[in-house]
């Protein structure tokens, strides 16, 4: 991570995500074969929350890549301008030369 980047690494948060998908997958399948009317409404209550979770996660991971996003657009535009100014000197140098 460079000093200048708005936000840290974002694989951790769609490691979160991946790990509470497959939380919900995997208690999906001991439900269907369970059967037990409590069980389901206990896994529809627990999906729910976990979905709610992901979605909020995402959503994190959304503003996250915005801010990258941007700062990765200014860092464009000054390399642009960078290069531009080292252009002009590279040109005063060659016509003080001549």
């Amino acid at each position: 991570m460079h000093r200048r980047e708005p936000v840290k690494f974002t694989c951790p948060l769609i490691d979160k995500c991946i790990e509470q998908i497959k939380a919900i997958i995997d208690k999906s399948v001991d439900v269907l074969y369970s059967r037990d009317v409590d069980t389901m409404e206990e896994w529809i209550e627990d999906t729910v929350w976990l979905l709610s979770e992901i979605i909020d996660t995402l959503e994190e991971l959304r503003d996250s890549n915005s801010k990258l996003r941007d700062w990765g657009s200014n860092e464009a535009s000054r390399v642009d301008e960078l290069e531009l100014k080292i252009e002009e000197l590279e040109n005063k140098i060659y016509e003080l030369m001549n």
